[in-house]
């Protein structure tokens, strides 16, 4: 796989994925489209493994890294899916921009990572505060319910803790045997919560863009998705990574504004604004570091 094909496709993808969350709650409920997406990626990513031959361990060692994973694939999922009902697709996306920010307090406090400067803790404060601009502010409900938001935070914050357990691990398992693992594992995580919390055969509406959405995200949000980041992760610096969101937000705005009429004010832009401005300095703060040290030399 070409390193910038598969970097192009995480932007792609990262970009989309939000609405498709929205889109996949339009005629079935949260549990049942996250239960169906994984559950589809699963089989088409185990078949995938077979096809190929790429190996897929179950040692304690490989374990512990799937059910690391499956923290972000199970808990992190659906409640981005129960976010969706009522979070409008755009600001998903902005939400997950912080990811780079939490997971490196998350790493400072787990795993003994001290790449957490007096700069990225400023651009930790710039970034939270946008957070603030946009929903404390928020009179009229456009950024969605207060029970939807505290979703997507819960969501963000499972899918950091996921990456970093992964990261602390160092494994040198292969990238699609570590999605495939943990799809695999995830599975029955959501039948359960799907027998406890639903229960209803869902009925797919194919004049609805629900199903379609599910079979979007089961291919490309899982499995091609989740492959091309392990793949770009094991291959380029993490900064250059993280660059990832940096800009998907920005694509998600645009294709929930014009796709599914998302109407934000001018507060929310202001808001967003303050994010990705700390998530910048957040990726960059090494050299405004050098930059700065450099100027007072």
């Amino acid at each position: 796989m070409s390193v910038p094909a598969a970097y192009a496709a995480v932007i792609a993808i990262w970009s989309i994925t939000p609405l498709g969350l929205v889109w996949s709650n339009e005629s079935l409920s949260p549990i049942a489209a996250a239960s169906l997406r994984i559950s589809i990626a699963a089989a088409l990513g185990w078949l995938f493994v077979k096809a190929v031959r790429i190996e897929l361990p179950w040692h304690g060692k490989a374990l512990r890294v799937y059910g690391f994973s499956v923290i972000g694939i199970f808990l992190g999922m659906l409640l981005s899916y129960l976010g969706a009902k009522s979070v409008p697709s755009g600001l998903i996306s902005v939400m997950f921009s912080l990811s780079p920010v939490i997971s490196g307090l998350l790493a400072h406090l787990l795993i003994n990572d001290r790449t957490l400067t007096p700069l990225r803790v400023v651009a930790f404060v710039v970034a939270i505060g946008g957070m603030a601009t946009i929903f404390l502010g928020d009179s009229n409900g456009a950024t969605g319910t207060t029970e939807g938001l505290i979703f997507v935070v819960c969501s963000v914050l499972f899918f950091c803790l996921s990456g970093v357990l992964v990261k602390g691990e160092s494994s040198e398992l292969h990238f699609m045997s570590i999605t495939v693992g943990a799809l695999i594992l995830s599975v029955p995580c959501y039948v359960l919560s799907w027998m406890v919390f639903d229960g209803e055969i869902p009925v797919l509406d194919w004049s609805s863009k629900s199903p379609w959405a599910v079979i979007f995200l089961a291919v490309f949000g899982s499995l091609i998705g989740f492959g091309s980041y392990f793949y770009v992760l094991q291959k380029l610096p993490p900064s250059t990574v993280t660059m990832v969101t940096l800009v998907t937000p920005i694509f998600a705005l645009i294709l929930g504004s014009t796709l599914n009429h998302e109407i934000l004010d001018s507060r929310v832009y202001w808001g967003c604004t303050l994010v990705l401005s700390g998530l910048a300095l957040y990726i960059w703060s090494d050299k405004v570091t050098r930059f700065i040290m450099a100027k007072a030399a």
